[in-house]
């Protein structure tokens, strides 16, 4: 028996879930110790054609990236990988990757971080803040 008492959250709305806008498309928290009490991080990522995020890594977390639909290129330290719709990438921990759509439309990721409050840094290794409500303050 768990330690744990397990209190089930809904914390996604699906495909009408509203993302955060960013420079290359939108990201859609959908569990995180901040929003759901989780111990990981999942997040549904949109990345607008011909976009790519920022370089950037999680100190304190590996990634799993998961493409549900268009084509992308990431690059991991100094390998680059193409992906298409229904491959998986796995990135480790503290490595300076970015995630690139080379398609003509809309791609979408799932995305796993094996940290329920992972922190991201840029290149340069400033910390990057993405808001976050506390799971409690959800309606």
């Amino acid at each position: 028996m768990s330690k744990h008492q397990v209190v089930p959250v809904k914390v996604g709305q699906g495909e009408q879930a509203e993302g955060e806008p960013l420079p290359w498309g939108s990201r859609t928290p959908l569990a995180s110790r901040a929003l759901s009490g989780s111990a990981l991080t999942l997040d549904r990522l949109l990345v607008t054609a011909g976009r790519a995020t920022d370089f950037h890594c999680h100190p304190d977390a590996d990634e799993v990236c998961h493409v549900l639909r268009g084509n992308l290129s990431i690059q991991v330290g100094t390998a680059s990988f193409l992906l298409q719709p229904g491959d998986t990438l796995a990135i480790p921990f503290d490595v300076v990757h970015r995630i690139e759509n080379v398609g003509d439309g809309t791609a979408e990721i799932i995305q796993v971080l094996s940290s329920g409050a992972a922190e991201t840094l840029d290149a340069a290794g400033q910390a990057l803040r993405l808001a976050l409500p506390p799971f409690w303050s959800m309606p």
